[in-house]
């Protein structure tokens, strides 16, 4: 697994790129750093680009994942932007999953229609 995290400065968002296995152990190892970019950036905006990674654990454990963020200090007001493959069942899950939870999250297969909805409304 690799993860890339960077801070697109021109744009004012905050792009995480996983490669390999994607579970709650992954999003509980990059969370924190998650948070820090928010607070240091005070962005509120997410990319996250899950092109080149894989859905694993079960669906009992994706629902953990809310408060995995929540706990490592990304509000529920962040706006969050995923990037997949495939549509997949799984994938829906956890969006429903982080939806149901109060969070703005939505997912694509498209990159610059992500970017586009994640920056709708966004005040420079």
């Amino acid at each position: 697994m690799s993860i890339n995290l960077q801070f697109n400065e021109e744009a004012g968002y905050i792009k995480i790129s996983v490669t390999g296995d994607f579970s709650p152990q992954t999003l509980k190892s990059i969370a924190v750093e998650v948070a820090t970019y928010v607070k240091k950036y005070n962005c509120n905006y997410i990319l996250k680009d899950l092109r080149n990674a894989t859905l694993v654990d079960s669906a009992v454990s994706v629902y953990s994942m809310p408060n995995i963020t929540i706990n490592a200090g990304v509000e529920r007001r962040i706006k969050r932007a995923i990037v997949v493959n495939e549509l997949t069942p799984d994938y829906h899950f956890l969006e429903t999953v982080f939806v149901n939870q109060g969070n703005i999250i939505k997912l694509f297969e498209d990159i610059e229609k992500a970017k586009t909805w994640l920056l709708e409304g966004k005040e420079n």
